[in-house]
């Protein structure tokens, strides 16, 4: 039998099998929450051109590597998901930065895949 948590005036019990997302949460005397969301972002066409290069890139090294990879098409369906993600007009770094690292998860010893999806995420970041 799991024993039910502590709780007090000041306190926040979260349990279960659940994702809990909060921007910010303060809880208690004195106490102060901050939250900063990211900025929009637009990249500008000299930008998309590069990103849009880079992914291609990756494109062709998920081809040129595909027999060693475990699940070829689930790598491929994540650099869809990235292209995709890329065509908006204000895309989700957040997102993009998620399906790079999957891809290069999925890659294992593709160093080429691993280096073109590390290569796009660096673009991305420092755009």
């Amino acid at each position: 039998m799991t024993e039910k948590p502590e709780t007090g005036k000041n306190s926040i019990t979260i349990s279960g099998d659940a994702n809990v997302r909060i921007g910010a949460l303060a809880q208690g005397d004195s106490a102060t929450a901050w939250y900063q969301q990211d900025r929009v972002w637009e990249p500008s066409g000299r930008e998309r051109d590069e990103l849009q290069t880079l992914l291609r890139d990756l494109d062709e090294a998920v081809r040129r590597e595909a027999s060693g990879l475990a699940d070829p098409a689930a790598v491929h369906q994540e650099v869809e998901k990235v292209s995709a993600e890329l065509r908006r007009k204000q895309p989700d770094r957040g997102r993009l930065t998620r399906q790079l690292t999957r891809i290069a998860a999925a890659a294992g010893p593709a160093v080429e895949i691993a280096a073109a999806a590390a290569t796009l995420g660096r673009a991305i970041a420092g755009s």
